[in-house]
């Protein structure tokens, strides 16, 4: 038996031309907070995003250390690039690698004409409004920290033939090449290539306000050792934002 949860309707999202309730959204707009970011360790906030927002395909292009990913919204599309556009707190880029999934308070994808309109053509592949963190009026100080250690091994080798296998094998094929079938070594070149590689992730944040100023502070850390030996992905992050409420209409602030 499903149970209703109409608690959900009460949420603001955030879409192109402003914020609307979420029972009063008539467009296809789809919500993932920043909990849901964070349950699996990666360098990219969009591959915390893969397999949790339905008509959107995050493809990795390779295993490698560090590799960004292909974003598809709805499919492919015929404008020119078919990636879709982020804004970062209002900004608009083509690119959010560079960003730390912890720092990130929740993302949008906005997938249909009506919540992208306000974008043009450039919406035309979609949208993704990124919003970071920010200190709440009246919250005070609060500090977090965030910290992951795994193991990445491959998951699956080929299973290979032996030295007498292969020379037996071979000597099927062409007769007579190997002499002896029991001089071939028996040289897994799979275990001298591979190997077993460590992950870590660490993130510490302040976050406070008061009646009048707002704050949050982030630095985090991520090293992706890979799985073939020489290969690394390193990234020290800092994010920073501050803002300051002037008067009822007026607020001075920064975010880098």
């Amino acid at each position: 038996v499903l149970e209703e949860d109409i608690e959900q309707l009460d949420e603001v999202v955030v879409i192109g031309y402003g914020t609307v309730r979420k029972s009063d959204l008539t467009g296809a707009v789809s919500t993932v907070k920043s909990e849901e970011l964070v349950k699996i360790p990666s360098n990219n906030p969009m591959q915390a995003l893969q397999g949790k927002v339905a008509g959107v395909q995050v493809n990795s292009i390779s295993g490698a250390p560090g590799e960004n990913v292909v974003v598809r919204v709805r499919g492919t599309g015929t404008f020119n690039n078919a990636s879709p556009i982020y804004v970062v707190d209002g900004v608009i880029l083509n690119d959010i690698s560079f960003l730390n999934a912890a720092d990130i308070q929740s993302m949008e994808v906005l997938k249909d004409a009506s919540a992208t309109a306000i974008y043009g053509s450039r919406g035309a592949n979609g949208v993704i409004m990124v919003t970071t963190k920010q200190g709440q009026l009246g919250q005070g100080t609060t500090f977090t920290y965030n910290g992951e250690y795994s193991i990445q091994q491959v998951a699956n080798k080929i299973d290979l033939l032996n030295g007498r296998e292969f020379a037996t094998i071979y000597n099927e094929i062409i007769p007579g090449t190997f002499n002896n079938i029991d001089a071939l070594p028996n040289t897994d070149w799979q275990d001298l290539i591979f190997q077993t590689a460590a992950l870590h992730n660490h993130q510490v944040s302040a976050t406070g306000a008061s009646d009048r100023t707002q704050y949050y502070v982030g630095i985090g850390y991520y090293n992706q050792e890979g799985i073939i030996d020489k290969s690394r992905y390193e990234r020290l992050s800092i994010k920073l934002n501050n803002t300051y409420h002037l008067s009822d209409a007026i607020k001075l602030g920064n975010n880098i």
